[in-house]
């Protein structure tokens, strides 16, 4: 009997795994322990996004996207912020945590037609291991 419940523990713990890769390979938000919120955005008020804009299209009257990210419990620490335009670095940017909740952003200016297309935002932490991503459409 015994063996059965671990059985399907296991199971449903595999069935949960591949939840989760299915769903960073669908572009959708994926955050890890360490980080509460990764948003896109057009505008920082207060240290809080102002809208969210992850997984939308995003029309080419912004000229000037941002990734929010609440980054939890990784004081004196890095995380880097990897900007991909259809799978190719266009920028990064190396941010400080400075407490163990920190609230922190990168931006980037968007123009036409230079940055039409899919952007895939990838936060790393120090050991350039990945522990968030966002993405959103740039399109006229």
């Amino acid at each position: 009997m015994k063996s059965n419940i671990i059985n399907a523990l296991f199971s449903l713990l595999l069935l949960t795994v591949s939840s989760a890769v299915y769903s960073a390979e669908s572009s959708e938000t994926v955050l890890s322990d360490n980080i509460r919120r990764a948003i896109v955005t057009d505008s920082i008020e207060n240290r809080e996004p102002v809208t969210d804009l992850t997984n939308t299209e995003i029309k080419t009257n912004v000229n000037k996207v941002y990734l929010f990210t609440e980054v939890i419990g990784k004081a004196d620490t890095m995380i880097t912020h990897r900007w991909f335009l259809d799978g190719k670095l266009e920028a990064e940017v190396i941010l400080k945590i400075g407490s163990n909740r920190w609230r922190t952003y990168s931006s980037k200016n968007l123009t036409v037609p230079n940055h039409l297309g899919h952007w895939q935002v990838e936060v790393v932490d120090e050991n350039n291991q990945p522990i968030a991503s966002a993405s959103f459409n740039y399109s006229e």
